[in-house]
């Protein structure tokens, strides 16, 4: 949640994301941020029902990327 009424800025992600997507698709689902994969490469989901199979649950996303580590992070907005 990003929150500034002249208050300091609250940042759900680390400063530095980790070096691969799979690390970072964790940091994001970690910060409540719903990601789902999509084709290497590209925009295209690689689920079923795309940004709507968007997860936060932590076992889904690693499975998801384990599955395709080179899997580009889409974000459900």
């Amino acid at each position: 949640m990003l929150v500034s009424h002249h208050e300091a800025i609250v940042w759900p992600l680390p400063r530095n994301l980790p070096g691969t997507l799979t690390h970072a698709a964790t940091a994001y689902a970690a910060a409540g941020l719903p990601v789902f994969p999509c084709v290497p490469g590209g925009k295209h989901p690689l689920t079923t029902h795309g940004y709507r199979d968007a997860s936060t649950d932590l076992a889904r996303v690693r499975r998801w990327w384990r599955r395709t580590p080179e899997a580009n992070i889409g974000i459900a907005t």
